[in-house]
């Protein structure tokens, strides 16, 4: 035995007092970790983001959608002190780049844009790559209305001209959209089936695209968000022939409605941020809070207005709720419209 061992009969060994002392020892050690281990998680979470922020939006650069996104990137950028970069993974009506950011590290450093054909593709694509399921609302971005838009070498100057043309040659006119089972598409669709017309879908990769074969003529009417045509219309290159909603867009008080001239065509196109299941709730709460406080401001205000978008924000079950709303209504739609994809 050498100097610093008791045998294991040694008094000081089984004292009651020695044995409280180890107990309270041991409890403070105890208390002082797991302090640590709290201070090491908080400062975790107040650490993000600790390195880039990427964006994939589901739709090509050039439209409506990719421009408010690199809007907002940019002001988070600045709030963040860590670049937020906007990526475009286009394809499939939105699925090649939904599904990436479904299958993406849910880490708090991917997120998605997405608009109205997240709730509808699954209905309509036999296979999306995705479900609902995969995702969690971080919050809607914006709204903004549809038009029905033709370049101004073509006669017509309202729905009624397209209605009679369409009726007198049916499947003779042809309109372009950025892509099938985007809210361009539905809301051309219901047009469609309203005026009781047969005009020919040309899908695009993006609504720049589609955009710009409607000002060269190649194809005679395009269905776009009011933000993709609003610089071509103020260039009078592009006339616009309707709006959807329930009434005139205040930044268009001169478009009229489909509604007014005979057609309710509603359907607006929404966008918002989701990210993968699984990513921490704080990063989410605080994304959500960060893009609501870059909405709040007034320019971000003027400047989405300005790209046709009005600012929606709230919270994460908001958007939630909405997302509930749109599955709902696509469930209905797609039957009756007979929507398929491949």
């Amino acid at each position: 035995m050498t100097q610093y061992e008791y045998p294991a009969t040694c008094p000081m060994m089984t004292s009651p007092a020695l044995r409280e002392r180890r107990r309270l020892l041991a409890a403070v050690a105890g208390v002082a970790f797991a302090a640590m281990v709290g201070s090491q998680t908080v400062n975790a979470q107040q650490a993000w983001p600790s390195k880039p922020v990427r964006i994939v939006i589901m739709v090509a650069a050039g439209g409506g959608a990719d421009n408010v996104g690199r809007f907002i990137a940019d002001r988070l950028t600045t709030r963040f002190g860590q670049p937020v970069i906007v990526e475009n993974r286009t394809g499939a009506g939105g699925n090649i780049g939904t599904e990436h950011v479904a299958r993406a590290a849910p880490d708090g450093y991917t997120f998605l844009l997405t608009t109205n054909s997240h709730t509808l593709n699954p209905l309509i694509y036999q296979r999306a790559g995705y479900e609902a399921k995969d995702f969690v609302s971080v919050i809607a971005l914006a709204e903004g209305p549809i038009v029905l838009a033709t370049a101004v070498k073509f006669p017509w100057k309202s729905l009624k001209g397209v209605v009679d043309d369409a009726k007198a040659k049916p499947g003779s006119i042809a309109y372009g959209s950025s892509g099938i089972g985007l809210p361009v598409h539905i809301a051309a669709e219901v047009f469609k089936q309203m005026a009781g017309i047969n005009l020919v879908h040309v899908p695009y990769k993006g609504a720049g695209q589609s955009v710009a074969d409607a000002i060269g003529g190649q194809v005679p009417l395009v269905m776009a968000s009011l933000s993709a045509v609003a610089p071509h219309v103020q260039s009078e290159k592009l006339r616009v022939l309707g709006i959807t909603g329930a009434t005139r867009w205040a930044q268009a008080p001169d478009i009229p409605t489909m509604a007014e001239q005979g057609y309710p065509v509603n359907q607006m196109t929404w966008l918002g941020i989701l990210a993968p299941r699984g990513t921490p709730q704080s990063v989410v709460e605080r994304m959500n809070q960060e893009i609501n406080a870059v909405l709040a401001l007034p320019e971000v205000r003027g400047r989405l207005l300005g790209l046709g978008f009005a600012p929606v924000g709230k919270s994460p079950a908001d958007f939630d709720a909405t997302l509930e709303a749109e599955t709902a209504l696509h469930r209905k739609l797609v039957p009756v419209l007979g929507l398929r994809a491949e």
